[in-house]
């Protein structure tokens, strides 16, 4: 047996965590439908967060080809913002083996839930 719940909040993360689906209205309009992971994949990631032991200059990094920009976040922690999601983590790899920077973590960084609705609804 199937049932259906309508859940209306604002609290968007309570939503990635308990719904199957979303109907988005703003202002009376259906500005998105689909299931949670269509509205996780709805715009794509644009930077990767990397932990370095061997903590190199943001200037380095930025020189990596698509990277538009680079934040030093601390303690080795970087965010690097990039052009073309094609091969970005792969040629981070390569390029911290190749530097010695000693890669420690890398992850791929999606848009919050927060983020989608805004650019869906035009604010």
């Amino acid at each position: 047996m199937e049932h259906t719940v309508v859940l209306s909040t604002h609290a968007l993360a309570e939503v990635q965590a308990t719904c199957d689906s979303i109907r988005m209205i703003e202002q009376g309009r259906l500005v998105f439908s689909g299931t949670v992971r269509d509205f996780d994949n709805y715009v794509a990631p644009t930077s990767i967060a990397v932990s370095l032991l061997a903590r190199p200059d943001v200037k380095e990094l930025a020189e990596m080809p698509e990277v538009i920009r680079v934040e030093e976040l601390g303690e080795g922690r970087y965010r690097i913002y990039f052009a073309d999601i094609q091969d970005m983590a792969e040629r981070i790899v390569e390029t911290s083996v190749a530097k010695g920077w000693r890669l420690n973590e890398i992850s791929l960084e999606k848009a919050s839930l927060e983020s989608i609705f805004a650019e869906l609804s035009k604010k």
